[in-house]
């Protein structure tokens, strides 16, 4: 049987894996390399969400009918920084035509604390609707119980061999050239 990693040790290793992802990520974060569905419940007259996870990515939008989830009503455009700068979403409520990723890549949600991305609806939606999205996710922080079954396969092997040298270079060993 394998005994338990020291707590120094699993430290160690928690926060050396999550700068190697972080910094082969830059300002977007190492994202999962396919696509993720996400259906978010459009209420009328409110046009900001917060939605978890953090997304890095829109690929693809359309609107349906909370009755009618798989029913397309009408795709949604991928709104850019100069349209969002146009939106008036006090004025203009209709069936949604765009959905803008913030800027603000990662917020909090304000009930739940949990990380994640606004996005903002134009028009303010005048009913109820359901906003269906391909996306692609930020890849998560790990902690203690984290397994990397979120990581793809191709990264294991760089990313075994850059904690081996961020561990060699920490206790000062010598990384073996096998």
């Amino acid at each position: 049987s394998q005994s338990e990693p020291e707590g120094f040790y699993a430290t160690q290793g928690i926060i050396s894996l999550n700068e190697i992802l972080a910094s082969w990520g830059g300002t977007d974060g190492v994202y999962t390399p396919y696509d993720n569905k996400l259906s978010v419940i459009l209420l009328q007259d409110v046009f900001e969400y917060v939605v978890a996870p953090v997304i890095t990515n829109i690929e693809e939008a359309h609107v349906s009918q909370p009755n009618t989830p798989y029913q397309i009503l009408s795709n949604v455009e991928v709104a850019t920084t100069q349209q969002y700068n146009l939106f008036n979403n006090t004025i203009n409520k209709n069936r949604p035509n765009y959905v803008y990723l913030s800027h603000e890549r990662i917020v909090a949600d304000n009930q739940t604390g949990e990380l994640g991305s606004k996005l903002v609806i134009y028009p303010t939606p005048d009913a109820g609707y359901i906003l269906n999205l391909l996306v692609k996710y930020v890849i998560q922080v790990a902690d203690i119980s984290s397994t990397l079954y979120f990581l793809p396969p191709y990264y294991i092997k760089p990313l075994k061999y850059q904690l081996a040298r961020d561990f060699s270079a920490l206790f000062k060993t010598k990384l073996s050239e096998t």
